[in-house]
């Protein structure tokens, strides 16, 4: 797999503090760092840590570098976390455990709108909690609709 982010060792250090970065150095080295997905600019992992469930580690890239992280972790004391560096050192050093999938945005185009419908239903079937959240989300978006007229047709 070739890089098309300007990422570096050297670019990873300086976002971290030192023991961050040798400590994420060390799970890097303990293949701590597993399930690593990249979809378009957006790299995903999870990394086994002190809590039974293993961390949820996301980072966003460009073509500068890192654009955003996030882990699920409680680290807070400055720089980013060694979950994130164990991530981002396995994405420079071992790019063959990396899997390249599409893009969702892309994975969805092709889908017609009955797919899509039966696909989400599925998905909230399997986690009700999203049901909540989807119809919060709709409802969010239901006043800018009403806002703006359709094409054709005068402003209200």
């Amino acid at each position: 797999m070739t890089h098309k982010y300007n990422l570096t060792e050297a670019a990873v250090r300086r976002l971290a503090n030192a023991q961050s970065f040798e400590r994420g150095e060390d799970y890097h080295y303990r293949v701590a760092v597993y399930d690593v997905v990249r979809r378009g600019d957006t790299l995903q992992a999870e990394v086994e840590g002190s809590q039974y469930e293993p961390y949820q580690v996301t980072i966003e890239l460009d073509e500068a570098g890192i654009t955003s992280t996030y882990c699920s972790c409680p680290y807070d004391w400055g720089g980013i976390c060694k979950h994130i560096v164990a991530v981002l050192l396995t994405y420079i050093r071992d790019p063959d455990r990396i899997s390249e999938r599409q893009p969702l945005d892309e994975l969805l185009d092709d889908l017609d709108r009955e797919t899509l419908r039966d696909l989400l239903a599925e998905i909230v079937s399997d986690r009700p909690a999203l049901a909540d959240w989807i119809e919060s989300r709709i409802a969010a978006l239901r006043p800018r609709e009403q806002a703006e007229p359709a094409s054709g047709e005068a402003p209200r």
